[in-house]
């Protein structure tokens, strides 16, 4: 949550918002895969919720 927050608070000058989310463990799946089935700039994740969302069709990174 800390790194979600400190790439949250960058912003530049003439620059669109960005949208940020942390997915982790130990927290509802669902609420963080309706979240990331919104739309999001960047994710900040554990690598084994990471895997569990790529696992899942959730995250893809074709365009990484």
């Amino acid at each position: 949550m800390q790194v979600k927050d400190e790439i949250a608070s960058l912003r530049f000058r003439d620059q669109e918002d960005f949208t940020v989310a942390a997915i982790y463990g130990g927290s509802i799946i669902k609420d963080q895969l309706e979240i990331v089935a919104k739309g999001i700039d960047i994710i900040v994740a554990t690598p084994g919720r990471l895997i569990d969302f790529l696992n899942r069709g959730a995250i893809k990174l074709n365009d990484l």
